[in-house]
């Protein structure tokens, strides 16, 4: 009887350490492949913006030249969601203009620190002036399609320009 209720503790035992391994195995593996995931998903993120940063670069200068008079800027999965931008020959700026819901004070700010110089409401209208800088534009871009429009990950973009698109 001894031999019996010792060899049922011990197959318990093994059973116990089995579950435990493989449960531990699996929740390794699954984290590994969440975080390989995010790596992924960020840098494909950082390339896009990095990508868009570099072509606006070359639409703000056909902008000032005047060979486009306005580019188009929206992602792909929320094409309803767009950003205008123009440049203005008086102020030697761009404005940046899109149709959204009232933007609070706290969201106005932080549009500010990014490089806003002034801006305009005409009902649904906000538009944006800001120095010509493609930076800035691109950093504001994202503000407003990822925090005001709540994308999570703005990405998949659509730029179309007066002369054609991207």
């Amino acid at each position: 009887m001894k031999n019996l209720f010792t060899v049922f503790i011990l197959i318990a035992v093994s059973v116990l350490l089995f579950i435990s391994y493989y449960t531990g195995k699996n929740f390794f593996y699954k984290n590994r492949a969440k975080k390989i995931k995010n790596k992924i998903r960020e840098k494909r993120h950082n390339d896009e913006r990095t990508y868009i940063r570099n072509y606006l670069r070359i639409q703000i200068q056909n902008l000032e030249s005047g060979k486009v008079c306005w580019v188009l800027i929206y992602s792909r999965l929320h094409p309803g969601q767009k950003v205008e931008i123009i440049f203005e020959p008086v102020e030697r700026a761009l404005q940046i203009q899109t149709r959204t819901r009232k933007i609070n004070f706290w969201e106005m700010e932080k549009i500010k620190k990014l490089g806003m110089s002034r801006y305009f409401i005409r009902e649904d209208l906000y538009c944006f002036t800001i120095p010509v800088n493609s930076k800035i534009v691109t950093d504001i871009i994202y503000y407003i399609l990822e925090e005001i429009y709540n994308q999570k990950c703005a990405q998949n973009f659509k730029v179309v320009t007066s002369e054609g698109s991207l």
